[in-house]
């Protein structure tokens, strides 16, 4: 790993943060988590997607919850919080039991205002699902290509200085929506919505706990070498003959949206059949039908 953590992603030359606009940003970093309407906000992008694009994946499959009265939720619906050693819960400000939801309360424009959907003891406010991490339930904003992977391999090409302003140049954005994914972090909530769950954390009879998902890391990992490899070649070959050279070639976004799409439909085809399981059981990375 080098020295990504040093890097400020905002002073990069070539970095552009688009205020109300998911497009013509140019970030390499995460370093936006608030909900915030520009370009590099990846939990703003990772909403508006699924808005446009995945209500079928959201806000449909939960819908009649309550009506079939399910036994396994007659009691509402178990959380992944648990008591920390001191006997508090964590994370904080979350729930050990959600109520089970009417239609709407888990939509993506959702809770409507007559709803009495409540997280914990906190009401949740209409139409502010998913700005808050809590807000219809615990999520997390995934980038299916992990930003430090990403800059990792940068690092690792010995042409990071040419590569980064490249890519930037190109106008490529980690943050961008076509790269981002909601996923719950509740296990049950993600049986529901036939979804991988993000995380592994605690679980009875499964070690180790992960904060993070490596296993999941490492099968994009092999996709995404392909990718920077072939970016190394080509600022190489643009600086053939030029010890000092600094020419920066005109990089190929479309191949890291491909990746990116690969991502998406392998979660999407993993979660039909393993709902509930985390990322990390996903065996590979296929590449999505052109």
């Amino acid at each position: 790993m080098a020295d990504n953590e040093h890097l400020d992603f905002k002073k990069e030359k070539g970095h552009d943060c688009i205020s109300r606009s998911t497009e013509n940003g140019a970030c390499l970093g995460g370093h936006e988590g608030g909900y915030k309407k520009q370009s590099c906000a990846y939990r703003w992008q990772a909403h508006v997607i699924s808005i446009d694009e995945r209500t079928n994946v959201y806000d449909k499959r939960y819908r009649g919850l309550k009506k079939s009265a399910r036994l396994e939720y007659k009691d509402g619906i178990e959380s992944q919080a648990y008591k920390s050693k001191k006997g508090k819960m964590n994370p904080a400000g979350y729930t050990f039991m959600l109520n089970v939801p009417d239609d709407g309360d888990w939509d993506l424009k959702g809770p409507p205002a007559n709803s009495k959907y409540k997280v914990g003891r906190k009401r949740v406010p209409a139409n502010k699902n998913f700005t808050d991490w809590r807000w219809p339930y615990w999520h997390n904003a995934h980038h299916m290509i992990s930003k430090s992977l990403f800059n990792n391999l940068i690092s690792e090409s010995g042409v990071a200085h040419i590569m980064r302003p490249a890519l930037l140049k190109a106008k490529y954005n980690i943050n961008h929506k076509i790269n981002m994914i909601i996923l719950p972090q509740d296990r049950e909530v993600a049986k529901i919505l036939n979804l991988p769950r993000h995380l592994v954390l605690k679980e009875v009879g499964r070690q180790p706990e992960y904060a993070d998902h490596p296993m999941y890391t490492r099968k994009v990992r092999i996709k995404l070498e392909k990718i920077v490899n072939s970016y190394a070649k080509a600022v190489r070959e643009a600086n053939k003959g030029k010890p000092h050279g600094k020419v920066r070639p005109d990089l190929d976004k479309k191949k890291l949206e491909e990746l990116s799409k690969s991502c998406y439909s392998t979660i999407l085809n993993f979660g039909k059949l393993n709902g509930g399981a985390p990322l990390d059981d996903i065996p590979a990375i296929v590449s999505a039908p052109r």
